[in-house]
């Protein structure tokens, strides 16, 4: 008989680094002194400063930056939804149907500004469901092949 552990493995969603800061954290206020800050961040594979600056009471980085964004969160959510609801139909995606209704919505709010050259890979960072369901175009060596 082995003395080595079998390892059980799921087929689960990979946990973001938001909710394994959460669950470090609260690991680290569960130990009452008994878990150090650096056991708890390797426990939830965070680095120990994201865990001291969220027991200081930082912001993430991603909710810091939501102010600066263009578009509200909800709006970037019904952005997600008319997509999803547009690959639901059988609707092939396009990025500049993205961007265009991007576009829409910012002129209904008196935004004419164009949208920056990188926001449609920021958006799509944001929302990583939506990664998978965008056509690109066929490569031009692919055609010829």
């Amino acid at each position: 008989m082995s003395d080595t552990c079998a390892t059980i493995e799921f087929d689960m969603e990979p946990i973001s680094k938001a909710q394994r800061t959460a669950l470090a954290y609260q690991a680290w206020i569960d130990g009452n002194g008994k878990l150090s800050m650096q056991k708890a961040a390797a426990m939830y594979g965070i680095g120990y400063s994201t865990l001291r600056s969220c027991i200081n009471g930082a912001i993430p980085k991603a909710e810091a930056s939501q102010a600066m964004q263009r578009l509200s969160v909800g709006e970037e959510e019904a952005l997600q939804d008319w997509l999803l609801h547009l690959a639901s139909w059988g609707w092939l995606l396009r990025i500049d149907q993205l961007r265009g209704m991007a576009m829409e919505l910012l002129q209904c709010k008196g935004d004419t500004k164009e949208l920056g050259i990188h926001w449609t890979s920021y958006f799509l960072q944001r929302y990583p469901a939506l990664k998978t369901k965008f056509v690109s175009g066929l490569d031009k060596e692919r055609a010829l092949a």
